[in-house]
């Protein structure tokens, strides 16, 4: 809907119900501002409470008015008309929200849609999570953008090129996997990728290793909370390796009388009886 050659405010009636829409202008842009009352008598006192529904949108905003008028219509006189109990709820509901300039009704939508969402799990637990990740001082990097920061600060620290193939490759896979900010990535989703991995105990270590060094970074740069462990999932392999011993005096004779004479020297007997030998 264009708002060109629309006279404001705009007027929606539904009965004797009315909600009206106000345009803003702004230095960042119009805004549409849809306003109504509701009414309440609470210990025989009547009170009107104004509402203001901000949107950057005006079809948004005409339809959130035309529902809101719809729903004003429904409510008769007896509707809101309060005792006992339902006093004071209402009453401590009202003052919950005091100061965040929400509507009591959107308030109650807002918490239902949340607790749909979030199957069970408490919503102050979902909350707390966000802040976590989220939180005052986190600031949003992409994982693409972190990782190629991460290799330009070592490049510049003069690392081996060694090290740094070994980055681009390890850390690519993970890019390529997380198309999200590193703030977004969960416990769970570190663990999958990892079980994700065919790899052998040693290389996937090393790839541990990798990601590890990357939240640290990440960390130390402010993108990713340091209350978070997003790798407290996830376990270092076992590296099986070959039993090690140590030659017998009696194997070390017979290493020294099958020796040819140019390597004998290169025996000598006190280092010879540390030289380990591995067993297959």
């Amino acid at each position: 809907m264009k708002a060109k050659g629309i006279r404001f405010p705009i007027i929606v009636k539904r009965g004797s119900s009315v909600v009206k829409i106000y345009r803003d202008r702004k230095p960042t842009g119009t805004y549409y501002r849809v306003v109504y009352y509701t009414k309440t008598t609470v210990d025989g006192k009547d009170i009107s409470k104004r509402h203001r529904l901000n949107f950057s949108d005006l079809q948004e905003a005409t339809n959130e008015a035309e529902a809101k008028a719809s729903w004003l219509s429904r409510l008769d006189g007896d509707a809101l008309q309060f005792s006992g109990r339902d006093r004071h709820i209402y009453a401590h509901a009202l003052d919950a929200v005091k100061g965040f300039d929400v509507a009591l009704d959107t308030v109650a939508s807002e918490y239902a849609d949340a607790r749909k969402v979030l199957d069970g799990v408490p919503l102050i637990d979902a909350v707390r999570f966000y802040a976590r990740h989220h939180g005052k001082g986190i600031k949003r990097k992409s994982v693409a953008l972190a990782v190629d920061e991460m290799i330009e600060r070592k490049t510049t620290k003069g690392v081996s090129k060694l090290y740094l193939d070994d980055l681009r490759y390890r850390l690519g896979v993970f890019r390529e996997a997380f198309h999200c900010d590193v703030s977004a990535i969960t416990p769970d989703d570190v663990a999958a990728f990892f079980d994700g991995l065919k790899l052998s105990p040693r290389s996937y270590n090393n790839f541990l290793r990798t990601v590890r060094t990357f939240f640290l970074f990440a960390q130390n740069h402010g993108w990713l909370s340091k209350e978070v462990d997003l790798l407290a999932r996830v376990e270092k392999r076992s590296e099986k390796r070959a039993p090690v011993e140590i030659f017998t005096p009696a194997e070390l004779t017979a290493l020294l009388k099958n020796a040819s004479r140019e390597l004998a020297p290169c025996f000598a007997l006190d280092r010879a009886l540390a030289l380990p030998r591995v067993v297959a």
